[in-house]
């Protein structure tokens, strides 16, 4: 019994469809016939290629030798530009101490300060010694196999021991070469304040003159750090002299990635007192222009006796000078003179008329009276007979007198001494000292003491004050 070509269902010998599958098994039969009619050998001769010419070969072998450095040059920027080689590069620029390599790294990873190599440096010290570098390495290599692993990964900071934020492995939104995943380090610089006990104070880090803090106390942002050890240098210029500060600071110990630098320079307002207030201070030899009692206090100066005080004052046309006080504390410095007794000069004309002399003391001595009562009384009538006429004395004392109402002072007399009389041409010279307590509106006292130089003449032969040549004030104090 044979069966079907096709589906292998048993036929009779005679049937020729089959009646399974409805196949004709003559048509079967034809196939197979041809398709066993065609020389097994003949097949094999026409899939026989021919030999390739010396031209193909040479474009073949170039092909296979393109295709392999295409191949390697893929895998090797991909082994350069993936993340734990970014990593690894990092890791190698620290332990090795390559200052020059990690600046670089770490320019390309923010924007907000250019680290130079020196801080660096510094930089490397602060990962290695201040903080565990194992284990800020180990973070950011967890961080490389989480990104090779999955796209969806969102790495965090990595922190310091203080938990202020270093540094954090990102993917570059751009591709590189359109193909390539870019990767990079991105470090978090620490914002610095500095501030000064003193105002005006320009601030240098690193030589570099980085701002000037306007106000005492008053904190001034100056941009961003990166921990490690600067130079701060801290310089007041003065009316006294220059002030500075310079000390190396080790920034490692920042709050929330910001750092807080104090300059205390050494420079403070020093009190200043004398048993005559009215003497002129000097500072290293040079005049204020301004007496003790003007100034009261002085600064800010040097601590460091750099600045040398003294007072001088004039007595009976002599300079009279303190001792020199360094200033080396803020407890205040007493310029002190000498007490001495003071002397009276009279001078006598040549023909010794102690007689004229006694008449002219007296008349001084009612003429400063009677000046009295009249800036009491806002009179000047009731010293008037004193004055000549003719001079100036009287119009400046009408003058004075206006000055000294509207300020609301009055004043009491204590004394006179005469020190000087001379000739002069059309009368005399006189010189007195006279002392006075003097009552401001203000409710202020004071002690004050005046030489002064008068120009006299005789009108109807008596003695009447032509003129005021000069006066200064030789003392003053607090009452």
């Amino acid at each position: 019994m044979k069966s079907c070509e096709n589906c292998g269902m048993p036929l009779r010998k005679d049937e020729q469809v089959c009646g399974h599958c409805r196949e004709n098994q003559e048509q079967q039969d034809k196939v197979k016939k041809i398709s066993v009619s065609i020389p097994f050998e003949k097949i094999l001769n026409n899939l026989k290629w021919k030999p390739l010419s010396k031209k193909g070969k040479t474009l073949v072998f170039t092909s296979l030798i393109f295709l392999a450095i295409l191949i390697g040059i893929h895998l090797t920027i991909s082994s350069l530009i993936n993340p734990m080689s970014v990593v690894e590069e990092f890791e190698k620029a620290v332990l090795e101490k390559d200052a020059k390599q990690l600046a670089s790294i770490i320019n390309k990873g923010q924007k907000n300060y250019s680290i130079s190599e020196k801080e660096a440096a510094s930089y490397i010290s602060y990962l290695t010694k201040q903080n565990n570098f194992t284990t800020i390495d180990n973070q950011l290599k967890m961080q490389a196999n989480e990104l090779d692993d999955s796209h969806e990964f969102v790495p965090i900071p990595i922190t310091d021991k203080h938990g202020n934020h270093l540094v954090i492995l990102n993917k570059d939104y751009k591709k590189k070469w359109l193909f390539y995943d870019q990767y990079y380090l991105e470090f978090y610089p620490f914002s610095l304040t500095v501030t000064s006990n003193l105002p005006n104070t320009e601030v240098f880090v690193n030589d570099k003159k980085v701002t000037k803090i306007q106000a005492a106390e008053e904190p001034v942002s100056i941009g961003f750090v990166f921990p490690g050890e600067y130079q701060f240098k801290g310089t007041f210029k003065g009316e006294y002299g220059d002030i500075t500060k310079e000390e190396n600071i080790n920034l490692t110990e920042g709050n929330g990635n910001s750092f807080s630098v104090y300059l205390q320079l050494d420079g403070q307002y020093v009190s200043i007192s004398s048993n005559h207030d009215d003497a002129i201070l000097y500072v290293n030899g040079k005049s204020t222009g301004q007496t003790v009692n003007e100034l009261e206090s002085i600064g800010p100066v040097n601590m460091d006796g750099s600045i040398k005080l003294h007072a001088e004052r004039k007595v009976n046309g002599k300079t009279i000078k303190t001792d020199v006080i360094p200033v080396t504390d803020e407890s205040g410095i007493d310029l002190a003179f000498e007490e001495e007794e003071e002397e009276e000069y009279e001078y006598v004309a040549a023909s010794t008329d102690t007689k004229f002399v006694d008449e002219v003391s007296q008349f001084m001595n009612d003429f400063y009276i009677a000046g009295v009562q009249a800036i009491n009384s806002r009179n000047i009538s009731v010293a008037e007979a004193y004055h000549d006429p003719s001079g100036t004395s009287l119009g400046e004392a009408k003058e004075y007198l206006k000055s000294i109402e509207k300020r609301g002072i009055t004043e009491e007399f204590i004394s006179m001494s005469l020190i000087d009389l001379q000739e002069a041409e059309g009368g005399y010279k006189v010189t007195t000292q006279e002392d006075y307590k003097i009552f401001y509106g203000n409710g202020a006292k004071k002690y004050k003491k005046f030489q002064t130089l008068y120009y006299l003449t005789k009108v109807d032969g008596k003695l009447k004050v032509h003129s005021l040549l000069k006066t200064e004030e030789i003392e003053s104090k607090d009452l």
